[in-house]
C-alpha cells in the first residue's frame, strides 16, 4: 500500500474522484460539495464527527460558552464558514451579532500574536490542533470552547474515509478490508499514542516536535463521537448528525440541494466491534 500526502480536502477529493487514490480522509463538508458538483465520491467511515471549529480564551477570561460574547472582542479571517457559522453561533445562544467586536485578519501568525498578547478576548480557530501549539507559547493556560459542545451546539461533521463510487461498486471486499484496517489503527492510536505517535513519526520524518503532535493526537480523541453517535460503534454516522450538517451547508451556501442520505455517506463497511 503506499500512502500519498496531499494538499488539503479539496486535492484529496479530486485525487479519489479521479481514480489517482483508492481512498482519501478528507473534510466532510469539502467532500459533500465536490459530490453535489458531480465527482463520484461517498464517505465510508466517520472519523472526526465532532467539529473541532471554536474559540480559543485564556483561562480567566471570564468566557466559558458563547452567551459569555457580549461586549467581547474576538480574531478572524471573517471568511468562508466562519462567516455563517459564529454569528449563527452566537444567535443561537442568545447574543447580538452587534455586540461582540470581530477584528478580521487573514494572516494566522497575527491573529495568534493579538490572542497571546491580550490584545483580544478570543480567537476563532480549529481548536484540537490549534491549542497545543499555542499553549506552548504562553504561561497562561488555554481553553477551548467548540461550537459543537454546550447547551445549544452547531453540528457539523468534519472528517471522513472517502472513496471512489466504482471502488464501491467494484470492489466492495476491497472497501471493507480497509475500513477495518482504518478502525484498528484507531483504535490502536486510542490505546497507546505513545507508541502510535512514534509509529507516525517514522512514516512522517517532517514531524518535528513530538510534544505538540501527540497533544494534538491526544485532542482529536475527543472528536470522533457526537452526542447522537456516542453509543455507537466508532466511525458510524447518524442521519440525525447529517441533517445538521447537509443544513448548516445550505445555510453556508456550500450546498444547493439536499439529497438523499446514501448520497453521501454510507454505514455498511463500519465493522461494529
Amino acid at each position: 500500500m503506499e500512502v500519498q500526502f496531499g494538499k488539503g480536502s479539496t486535492d484529496t477529493a479530486k485525487m479519489v474522484a479521479t481514480e489517482q487514490a483508492q481512498f482519501g480522509w478528507a473534510n466532510t463538508v469539502v467532500t459533500t460539495h465536490a459530490i453535489e458538483s458531480g465527482m463520484p465520491l461517498k464517505t465510508v467511515y466517520g472519523t472526526y464527527q465532532r467539529n473541532a471549529l471554536g474559540i480559543m480564551v485564556l483561562e480567566g477570561s471570564g468566557i466559558k460558552s458563547a452567551a459569555d460574547m457580549k461586549g467581547k472582542k474576538i480574531t478572524m479571517t471573517g471568511a468562508g464558514e466562519e462567516a455563517v457559522l459564529f454569528p449563527l453561533w452566537l444567535k443561537m445562544n442568545g447574543v447580538e451579532e452587534s455586540t461582540v467586536e470581530r477584528v478580521l485578519i487573514e494572516s494566522r501568525e497575527t491573529r495568534r500574536a493579538l490572542f497571546l498578547e491580550g490584545k483580544v478576548d478570543a480567537f476563532w480557530e480549529t481548536l484540537f490542533s490549534n491549542v497545543p501549539i499555542l499553549q506552548k507559547q504562553t504561561d497562561k493556560k488555554i481553553i477551548g470552547i467548540m461550537i459543537s459542545e454546550g447547551p445549544n451546539p452547531l453540528n457539523l461533521l468534519l472528517q471522513g474515509l472517502i472513496t471512489n463510487m466504482k471502488t464501491i461498486e467494484q470492489e466492495p471486499k476491497l472497501v471493507k478490508e480497509f475500513v477495518a484496517g482504518f478502525k484498528k489503527g484507531f483504535q490502536y492510536s486510542i490505546k497507546d499514542p505513545e507508541d502510535a505517535m512514534t509509529i507516525l513519526m517514522k512514516m512522517v520524518p517532517e514531524i518535528q516536535d513530538r510534544e505538540v503532535s501527540l497533544g494534538i493526537l491526544k485532542n482529536s480523541f475527543n472528536l470522533l463521537h457526537t452526542n447522537s453517535s456516542t453509543k455507537l460503534p466508532l466511525g458510524v454516522y447518524t442521519d440525525k448528525d447529517w441533517d445538521a450538517t447537509l443544513d448548516l451547508m445550505v445555510k453556508m451556501g456550500n450546498l444547493k440541494e439536499i439529497k438523499s442520505h446514501s448520497t453521501y455517506y454510507t454505514n455498511e463497511f463500519v465493522p461494529a466491534d
